[in-house]
């Protein structure tokens, strides 16, 4: 499964090569390939069409990752620990690097997320 290279030289992330796998092998109804750029979902959809790929996005809500791909609460529980301990890292380091200029950092936010409050 290394070799799965998606358009532009991308390819698939360790942990979606296993899930993809688990699809495979009928362990699980569905897995997300997350790493796949809008511009390599043509080639992934043909590709990876035997198994069945969605065609649009699809909201969890605020549903754990974890939970919705069905693993254990433990495993999804420390996955969510883990995002909020990186996501809190990067936020003190954007932080630091724009001198604690809160305007600064929200305009930063903004320029590359689309999804603030």
């Amino acid at each position: 499964m290394r070799g799965i290279n998606l358009a532009g030289g991308g390819g698939l992330e360790a942990h979606e090569r296993v899930s993809l796998l688990t699809v495979a092998a009928g362990f699980r109804r569905f897995c997300l390939l997350t790493h796949i750029q809008q511009e390599e979902f043509p080639l992934a959809t043909a590709a990876l069409s035997a198994l069945g790929v969605a065609k649009s996005r699809i909201d969890l809500g605020d549903t754990p990752l974890g939970i919705v791909l069905g693993y254990p609460k433990c495993c999804s529980d420390m996955d969510e620990r883990t995002k909020a301990y990186d996501r809190s890292a990067a936020l003190r380091l954007l932080i630091e690097a724009k001198s604690g200029d809160y305007a600064a950092v929200k305009a930063e936010l903004a320029s590359i997320s689309t999804v603030l409050p």
